[in-house]
């Protein structure tokens, strides 16, 4: 009754509550990386695109090679599933590995998107480290959660890559070309 009295039990409560939420399991979203680059756009950004209209007047259409981007699209099925591109804008000597790690949501399909990624760096250690600047992107096809938001939270790290080459890349407009009207 003390407790109670002080308000320390409800304030133990919350406490306790929260650190249920914090330790309970993720639920995994079902995801494919498909493609990386490192001619993003030049600040950092996460994209989310739910139908092809959405893609084909973004930055992404610009930044991927060729028939790249069709391939891309063609491995989409916009009615249940959208493309994620995780874009961290300009960054020195980045190495060839970008990879998102993981698509998750805390608990239930109405909770917001946490997207993990890792990009490696090359080793402060190499004596030929240019520190080259290139604008790194991934590009993921996940499945949209039934009540899917495009807001989201996200965990990006380095990590030691060796001493292999490093990528280079130009920033490229992020823009949005205009939707053409028929």
């Amino acid at each position: 009754m003390k407790l109670l009295q002080r308000g320390i039990l409800p304030k133990l409560t919350l406490f306790a509550a929260g650190l249920l939420l914090a330790c309970s399991p993720a639920r995994e979203v079902e995801f494919k990386q498909i493609a990386k680059g490192f001619n993003g756009p030049k600040q950092f950004e996460i994209y989310f695109f739910e139908n092809r209209a959405e893609a084909d007047t973004s930055w992404l259409k610009r930044a991927l090679p060729g028939s790249r981007y069709e391939q891309i699209i063609s491995q989409t099925n916009f009615d249940h599933q959208a493309l994620m591109a995780f874009a961290i804008g300009e960054l020195p000597g980045a190495s060839g590995n970008a990879n998102i790690v993981r698509i998750s949501q805390y608990q239930s399909e109405d909770d917001p998107l946490m997207i993990e990624m890792l990009i490696g760096i090359k080793a402060r250690e190499c004596k030929e480290r240019k520190g080259l600047i290139s604008y790194p992107f991934v590009v993921a096809v996940f499945e949209k959660p039934k009540n899917f938001r495009r807001q989201s939270s996200f965990y990006f790290g380095n990590f030691d890559d060796g001493c292999g080459p490093e990528s280079s890349g130009t920033a490229i407009d992020s823009v949005a070309l205009p939707l053409s009207i028929k």
